[in-house]
């Protein structure tokens, strides 16, 4: 229970950062919040786990770290197949990356979920 708590805040804190455009330093605490619970089995805190992992993958989307961005979506993907933010953020970083192909199909699939 400390550790969801803690985590709870820390997601606050980094939301507060994102928001004023402070990217890598919210980056840093959504990436905390991922190891924290990395290993809980709560509902609660596997959903906390998941809302962090897509704050983290707009992160790097925007930090321009396109393999993390891409990992922090398919980590989503594993218990969550449809989910449109992942899915088309993978997208984008694929575009950027220049694997269009991979790009065009999830890019596709998001519009189709």
């Amino acid at each position: 229970q400390y550790e969801l708590n803690a985590s709870k805040t820390l997601k606050a804190d980094a939301n507060k950062l994102f928001s004023a455009g402070k990217l890598q330093e919210a980056l840093e605490k959504y990436d905390r919040v991922k190891e924290n619970l990395k290993y809980h089995t709560a509902v609660e805190s596997i959903d906390l786990r998941k809302s962090c992992l897509l704050n983290a993958s707009l992160c790097n989307l925007k930090l321009k770290n396109y393999d993390k961005t891409v990992q922090d979506c398919n980590e989503v993907l594993k218990s969550d197949v449809n989910n449109v933010k992942a899915v088309y953020r993978r997208g984008q970083a694929h575009e950027e990356k220049g694997e269009l192909k991979r790009a065009a199909a999830d890019i596709k699939r998001a519009t189709e979920l």
